[in-house]
């Protein structure tokens, strides 16, 4: 980083100012909450890839659990991992693409984040939140099943058109736990 010049050799970044002494970069590259994918892998075939091919990989199709690609190969496009070339300006243009396909609205609130989205056929919604057993998930008010996504993350199917997502988080436990604490301080 060249402080006088305000300029750095990370590609994909420019400076912005100094805020209160502290060099201030914008990421021209962001991605924001909750997009699509028009293709996917299975997570044995994403496993194969070099670290460096892996996290740009992420970006072009949705990696979902062997036994869970049956759910969603009607669609999404199955790639092949073999024919794909990884570069800076592919990232560029994945990116591009997730941003493209992004949900309208996205909010978090005490207990989870609701998001809505208009999609012209039935798709996957991806969020980089990490999945964990305690969450669940409504699409249009009713209960939908919680796709674990890119070695981590969660995904939901969405029907064409307008959706509204909510994923509300539980502490495993919390009710049984309290529960034996009211019948600890009893005894």
């Amino acid at each position: 980083m060249d402080s006088a010049t305000g300029t750095t050799k990370m590609k994909g970044y420019h400076y912005v100012g100094m805020p209160n002494g502290f060099f201030l970069f914008e990421n021209e590259n962001y991605v924001p909450m909750g997009f699509t994918y028009q293709n996917y892998v299975t997570r044995s075939e994403y496993d194969t890839l070099s670290a460096d091919d892996r996290e740009l990989l992420l970006l072009r199709a949705l990696v979902v659990e062997d036994d869970e690609a049956g759910k969603i190969s009607r669609l999404l496009n199955h790639l092949d991992i073999n024919t794909q070339q990884y570069s800076y300006d592919w990232f560029v243009v994945d990116c591009e693409n997730r941003r493209n396909s992004a949900c309208s609205y996205f909010e978090t609130n005490k207990r989870g984040f609701t998001a809505e989205t208009t999609l012209p056929a039935a798709n996957t919604l991806f969020f980089s939140v990490p999945y964990e057993k305690g969450w669940s998930a409504t699409v249009n008010g009713e209960k939908a099943e919680i796709l674990k996504a890119d070695a981590g993350f969660m995904a939901v199917i969405c029907p064409a058109g307008e959706s509204k997502v909510e994923f509300t988080y539980k502490t495993p436990g919390l009710g049984l736990g309290a529960l034996f604490t009211l019948g600890g301080t009893v005894l």
